[in-house]
């Protein structure tokens, strides 16, 4: 199945949704033409079929950007789709050759319908179903179970659903950042989280059964021997110390992806540092908090507290691009690759 592998191109379709504002544009009338750069959604937000700039028509699963099922008719720049009143969806080359087809000609007054359930559907002008591709039935919206998984929903803004929203479960509450006021790192159930918008199930991220070295006080003194402050957490539990002690420390909110660690006192000439997050960088934070690069995080002398290399790579391939380019979506993404 095609899937797009660059960010460049998940920010551009992003943007397009926005200005197309097609959430009610669920049908597509026979003599419509999409041309590239079109995007249209069914009402609901959770899909959208968008006729791209290199040819290709695809239908993407919004809350991971998976391409359900496309035209395979990509590098052929300059195409367009259109439904013929004949009933025949067709993609045409810039040059005015099919590329392809529906096979539905012979069904005046047929339409193209993307639904709610994620299908995609040509129906006659009886209503009678005459070509589909099948509902999504992959949205896996359990409630999260072990401390560390990370849960997903639409963002509660008008226009803006697509980009997502996202928190961390510590075993019993969701914690996540909130433009609320005040200290923006907040401690909700999950009912809650589940019930200001679309849900979008969990990402359980596979992390490493070892352990660490850390502080995650609000106070961390420099001192020559780690163990004099540290202490040995197994991965999912530093992803659920951290997120306290963020909190503990305090945060301030920003709309932009570039973001500033909290950070404890360490000692009478190193006061705590307040953070400064959205709700994708606050996880971020969190699963880079397990990267050897962290000040507040050692590899022992033996192998009891030792990096693992494997999650180590796993981090840099997820995230391997400007943190410009995040948005909660696609970290909700990446982090199923970890």
């Amino acid at each position: 199945m095609y899937k797009p592998n660059s960010f460049f191109f998940w920010m551009l379709l992003a943007f397009a949704q926005i200005l197309s504002a097609a959430h009610a544009n669920t049908i597509i009338r026979a003599g419509s033409v999409l041309q590239g750069g079109t995007t249209i959604e069914p009402e609901n937000g959770k899909h959208v079929l968008a006729m791209q700039h290199d040819g290709n028509l695809v239908l993407y699963r919004k809350r991971d950007m998976f391409a359900r099922w496309h035209t395979v008719t990509h590098q052929h720049a300059g195409s367009y789709a259109i439904m013929q009143d004949d009933g025949n969806l067709v993609v045409i080359s810039a040059a005015g050759k099919p590329l392809w087809a529906s096979r539905t000609g012979g069904n005046s007054g047929a339409y193209l319908v993307i639904q709610n359930d994620g299908n995609l559907v040509i129906y006659r002008s009886d209503g009678k179903s005459i070509w589909s591709v099948g509902a999504d039935t992959n949205e896996s919206l359990r409630s999260p179970q072990a401390m560390g998984e990370i849960v997903g929903r639409d963002l509660a803004y008008p226009g803006l659903s697509w980009a997502g929203h996202v928190g961390i479960w510590d075993g019993d509450k969701v914690i996540e950042v909130l433009n609320e006021g005040g200290n923006v790192v907040r401690i909700n159930t999950i009912s809650d989280f589940q019930s200001r918008s679309p849900y979008w199930g969990v990402v359980s991220p596979n992390y490493p059964n070892t352990s660490l070295l850390g502080c995650f006080e609000t106070t961390c003194p420099v001192a020559a021997n780690p163990l004099d402050y540290m202490r040995p957490y197994k991965y999912r539990e530093i992803i659920v110390k951290r997120s306290h002690q963020i909190r503990l420390v305090g945060a301030d909110y920003t709309q932009t992806a570039q973001y500033t660690s909290a950070l404890p006192k360490g000692g009478p000439r190193h006061p705590p540092t307040r953070g400064v997050y959205r709700c994708d960088t606050f996880v971020l934070d969190l699963l880079r908090t397990t990267q050897p690069t962290n000040t507040y995080l050692v590899s022992g002398a033996d192998s009891r507290w030792t990096f693992n290399s494997g999650w180590s790579q796993r981090m840099r391939d997820a995230f391997n691009f400007s943190v410009t380019l995040l948005t909660p979506s696609i970290l909700f993404s990446k982090a199923k690759t970890l």
